[in-house]
């Protein structure tokens, strides 16, 4: 797989920051822990459909997205979505197909975003347990991951205020995985999530 550059997708991000700073009073913490190089998977709580654009100002950089496939069935948001560098994933399900297309992404050396929620999480308590698929794609990849919170009180509402919290990556051997033999995918999961709501702990900047 060869990737190309998705002038779309940065022009997008590039020119909605200001509006999304407006509209959400968005503000970016930890980002000097996201290294300049290197292919990464970075994992967020989910909290609203609009987290893929935060994650993606928040990185600077062109990321890839699995998204739940019922966004695919309409046409025109299909379309956008995939000029968005999005693929559709099944929910509740082991979707190995999606999954082994974003760990072709990753070796190609691009980056995923990935909510290992699963699903918006719209209730005022800490983040969900993490779906084992995260940690099946770090495994097949033995790729570290970037946690992300994502801190808003009013779980996405307009004019409030959002906070976006990079922590450092989670190296491999963190993870737990191994080089031979089969790991445990919840386990790394749970080491991912576990993480992520440290970080959302933290609360607003």
């Amino acid at each position: 797989m060869e990737l190309k550059p998705n002038k779309f997708a940065l022009n997008f991000i590039k020119y909605n920051n200001l509006l999304m700073h407006i509209l959400f009073r968005v503000k970016f913490v930890g980002r000097e822990n996201i290294p300049k190089d290197g292919n990464f998977i970075y994992a967020a709580n989910h909290i609203t459909i609009l987290d893929p654009f935060y994650v993606g100002l928040g990185s600077r950089k062109e990321l890839y997205y699995m998204a739940k496939s019922e966004l695919f069935q309409n046409k025109l948001l299909a379309a956008f979505l995939r000029k968005m560098n999005a693929f559709p994933v099944k929910r509740d399900t082991s979707d190995r197909t999606s999954l082994r297309r974003a760990e072709e992404i990753i070796k190609a050396g691009g980056s995923i975003g990935i909510f290992p929620e699963g699903r918006c999480n719209l209730e005022a308590d800490l983040p969900k347990r993490a779906k084992a698929g995260v940690g099946f794609l770090a495994s097949r990849c033995k790729c570290p991951v970037i946690p992300i919170s994502l801190y808003n009180e009013k779980k996405g509402k307009l004019f409030t205020k959002l906070t976006v919290r990079f922590g450092e990556p989670i190296s491999v051997e963190e993870l737990g995985i191994k080089e031979k033999g089969r790991n445990d995918y919840q386990q790394i999961a749970d080491v991912i999530m576990n993480r992520i709501i440290e970080l959302w702990r933290q609360g607003h900047a």
